[in-house]
Formats: structure tokens, C-alpha cells, sequence
């Protein structure tokens, strides 16, 4: 191709050069200092099923050794919806990401136009040389290439892809937390639906041997062997334990229902569970230092904090000029023909400088908003942080102390047990009343339906505890 090369082309480089030099280095991120308080140990006191040691709590589930408990969870990190969503917002951010980063990247495009124009010449046409003469109606064809390349000489494009790859990062992050809830709403609901099914199956078990109970001490009535009082009684017993049967269906039904959702099915297509899963050996809990590197909404605050930091550091370069090298090339004709020969040819090449002088206060204001969502990060880093510590605190007081609680009422119902098969003894060998026979069975059942609520509430807080130390993600 031919044409005139600018004459002020050095010039304008020379000018470009010297701007950069006064400007100075690039722009760095701003720090912003976060000082939380890590406590060296847990308060509350080491005892049975929990240990100080640091371990991987990945596919924690297993620890409670049940093959259909580790069936759904997995399943469930496979199907369920929110993971699928928090997924598709990871792909998003990281797309973002790409977006922001071609930025620092030179931009290449070409461009073809035609027009048919009257009365005049187009805008632009005096630069080509050597054209024909343009009759009051005539057409214009172009081909060309543009170039351009913002030089980020403060770093501000560099900031915001920094920004929106710790934006990834943090989608990222939240994914895992969505996992980590998941497998724990699974865990709570399972276990939930197996202590319910284990209720349920003694109160039937009561139920039959009461019904059995009411038959004869009607039949004790009508050969006038035992009072009205005491057939009354057995008949109050008996439809008390056949009113407790309904609401624990019904919990067992709704917590299926849930169960099926999470694993993505609909609802109703899970089947019953035999009984409640064993308790962990011992929980390895660690030390309050652990949860900064092993809870994902702690590393999603961190990412998070990051992000503002950086898009901060952006907007304050927002002050500085922005430079930028220009290029052009491409060939112009009244005619497609024209095209193909060397007189329409034409070029442009050359630094760009804009330096903002008058902005009606709109960099200051976005500087202080970038501030003000800084701040806002990094106390939501602290807040996260001190409630993830007080999470781990009282999920692990409720996990011993229900322990405690669990062994007092095993023994509780042993004793209640015994006192059940003296007192029908002594009926039987004419030393008690009936009144007596109907209170031992009624505090034998409370006491095993205690035992299985505690039994149930102590899994609970398992799954709790896991949760609270990151759960592996």
C-alpha cells in the first residue's frame, strides 16, 4: 500500500514517552489491614467423641458408617439443584473474568461498508487520494482494519481483571458452601426420619402389647376380678399411644418429601430407612487457626474483600490519563472495482491521550463508593470469621453434652425396664394394683422415646459440628 506517513508522527511518540515518564510508576492495590482475633484453643472442654487433632474431614459423611446416609449425600452432590445453580454462577464469573482480562489485550477488527450518497462527499472521503470525480449521486466503498491498545501504564485494567478473577473465586467459594450445606441438610434429615421411624416403631410395639393389656383387663372386669377404674385406665393408655402414631407419620412422610428434593428426584420416591446411623468415633476437631484455610464462607469473605480492594485501587487510577496506541488501514473507492486499485489506499497510526480535567465530582464519588464497599468487606471478613468460631463452640458443647445426656437416659430406661417387669410381677402375684402396672409401662416408654429424641438430637449435632469446621470443602 502507499500513502504520506505523518509527519509529527515521532513528535506525537516522543510526547506519548515523556507523558509516562512524568506520570510515574502503575498504580498498585490498596491494602487494607483485617485484624481478627484467632483464639489459640476451643473453649469448651475436650471430652468423649471429639478430639483436639486436625484431620481432612473430605466425605465426612462416612464417618457415621451408614451405606444408604453416604448413598444420598452423594447423590445429592450430584443432582441437587442449588449445587447446579452455584455451579452455572461459577461458569459465569469466570467468563466475566475472560471478559475483563481481554481488555489488556490490543483489539483488531475490519470493517466493510457501502453507501450511496448525493449532494456531497462522506465524511472522512478528503483523506483519500486520486479518486475519480463524484458525479451529485454516487456510491462509496470501503474496506479496512482498526487497531487499538490501551497502554495500563497505572494498572487499572489490570485491577479490574484481578477484581473479577477474585469475583470467580468467590463463586467458587459459595459453590462449596452450598455442597457443604447440602450434605448437612441430607445428614439432618436422614437422621431425623430415622429416629422418627424408630419411634414410631416402638410406639406400635407399646401399642400391641397395651391393646393386649386393655383386652384383659376387660375381660378381668367382666368376670369381676378387677374394678371399672382399672379397664378405664387401660383404655385411656391405649388411645393415648394410638394418638401419638399420626404426627410421627407425618414426620416421616415430610422429611422424605425434603430428602427428595435435595437429591433432585420428586418427591415420594425415596423409601423408608431401617434405623439411626451409629455415632462417629471421635470428631476431629483442630484448632481455631484450621477454619481460616477450611470453611468456604471464610474463603468466599477473603475473595470477596479482595475483589473491592482491587476494583478501589482501579478507580483511583481513574484519575491518572489514559493512553492508548490507534491504528488504521483499509482502501476506499466510488466503485467495487475501484477497489482493487491503489489509489483509494489510506493509513492512520498514533498515540491517543485523554486525561480527565472536569468530571463533576464522578471519580471522587466513585472512589469513595469503591471505599465505602471496602470497608463493608472486610468487617463482613470479621463478622464471617467470629461466627464461624462461635458456630464450632456451640455446635461442639451440644455434641458432648448431649452425649452426657444420652448415656444418662440409656441407663434411665434400663432401670425404667426393670421396674416395668417388677411392677407387672407384683400385679400378677396380687402385691400392686393395676394403677401401678399402667404407670411403670407409661414411664418405660417416655424413657425410650427420651432416649431416641437424645440419641437423635446428638446425631444432629454431629452433623452440626461437621458443618461448622468446613465439612471438608
Amino acid at each position: 500500500m502507499t500513502g504520506d506517513v505523518p509527519k509529527d508522527w515521532l513528535r506525537a511518540g516522543a510526547t506519548l514517552c515523556l507523558a509516562i515518564v512524568v506520570a510515574g510508576c502503575a498504580a498498585r492495590p490498596p491494602i487494607r489491614k483485617v485484624v481478627v482475633e484467632t483464639p489459640s484453643a476451643w473453649t469448651s472442654p475436650m471430652g468423649e467423641g471429639v478430639s483436639p487433632q486436625s484431620a481432612k474431614l473430605d466425605t465426612w459423611w462416612t464417618h457415621f458408617h451408614d451405606a444408604q446416609l453416604t448413598h444420598l449425600v452423594e447423590r445429592a452432590l450430584n443432582a441437587n439443584l442449588d449445587i447446579r445453580i452455584a455451579l452455572a454462577r461459577v461458569r459465569e464469573a469466570r467468563g466475566q473474568a475472560g471478559v475483563e482480562a481481554s481488555t489488556q489485550r490490543p483489539n483488531l477488527s475490519a470493517a466493510a461498508s457501502t453507501q450511496r450518497l448525493r449532494g456531497g462527499l462522506p465524511q472522512g472521503i478528503g483523506r483519500v487520494t486520486n479518486l475519480p470525480g463524484i458525479s451529485s449521486e454516487t456510491g462509496i466503498f470501503q474496506l479496512g482494519f482498526d487497531a487499538s491498545w490501551e497502554l495500563d501504564f497505572f494498572g487499572g485494567a489490570r485491577l479490574m481483571a484481578l477484581a473479577t478473577r477474585e469475583d470467580a473465586r468467590a463463586a467458587e467459594e459459595a459453590m462449596h458452601g452450598v455442597q457443604l450445606m447440602t450434605a448437612a441438610e441430607v445428614a439432618r434429615l436422614y437422621i431425623e426420619l430415622c429416629g422418627a421411624q424408630q419411634k414410631l416403631a416402638l410406639v406400635r410395639q407399646q401399642l400391641q402389647i397395651q391393646g393386649e393389656i386393655l383386652e384383659l383387663t376387660r375381660t378381668r372386669f367382666q368376670a369381676g376380678l378387677t374394678s371399672q377404674l382399672d379397664a378405664t385406665r387401660a383404655a385411656a393408655q391405649w388411645e393415648g399411644l394410638r394418638a401419638a402414631v399420626p404426627p410421627l407419620e407425618a414426620t416421616i412422610r415430610d422429611s422424605m418429601y425434603r430428602l427428595s428434593v435435595l437429591v433432585g428426584t420428586p418427591p415420594g420416591t425415596l423409601t423408608d430407612t431401617p434405623s439411626l446411623p451409629t455415632s462417629p468415633p471421635e470428631i476431629p476437631v483442630g484448632l481455631p487457626s484450621d477454619l481460616l484455610q477450611r470453611r468456604p464462607d471464610i474463603r468466599q469473605a477473603e475473595a470477596e474483600l479482595a475483589a473491592a480492594l482491587a476494583r478501589l485501587g482501579a478507580a483511583r487510577t481513574d484519575r491518572f490519563p489514559k493512553f492508548a496506541l490507534t491504528a488504521g488501514v483499509g482502501r476506499q473507492a466510488t466503485s467495487v472495482a475501484g477497489l482493487t486499485l491503489g489509489a483509494g489506499n489510506f493509513f492512520a497510526a498514533g498515540p491517543t491521550v485523554r486525561l480527565p480535567i472536569l468530571t463533576g465530582g464522578r471519580i471522587r464519588n466513585q472512589i469513595a463508593v469503591r471505599d465505602a464497599q471496602t470497608e463493608q468487606a472486610a468487617l463482613r471478613y470479621e463478622q464471617t470469621v467470629l461466627r464461624a468460631f462461635e458456630e464450632v463452640e456451640r455446635a461442639l458443647v451440644g455434641y458432648l453434652r448431649e452425649g452426657e445426656r444420652r448415656r444418662a437416659l440409656a441407663a434411665a430406661t434400663e432401670e425404667q425396664r426393670e421396674s416395668a417387669r417388677l411392677a407387672e410381677v407384683r400385679y400378677a402375684s396380687g402385691l400392686e394394683d393395676f394403677t401401678t402396672v399402667l404407670e411403670a409401662r407409661r414411664g418405660q416408654l417416655s424413657s425410650a422415646l427420651d432416649q431416641i429424641e437424645s440419641e437423635t438430637q446428638q446425631l444432629r449435632q454431629a452433623v452440626a459440628l461437621y458443618k461448622a469446621l468446613g465439612g471438608g470443602w
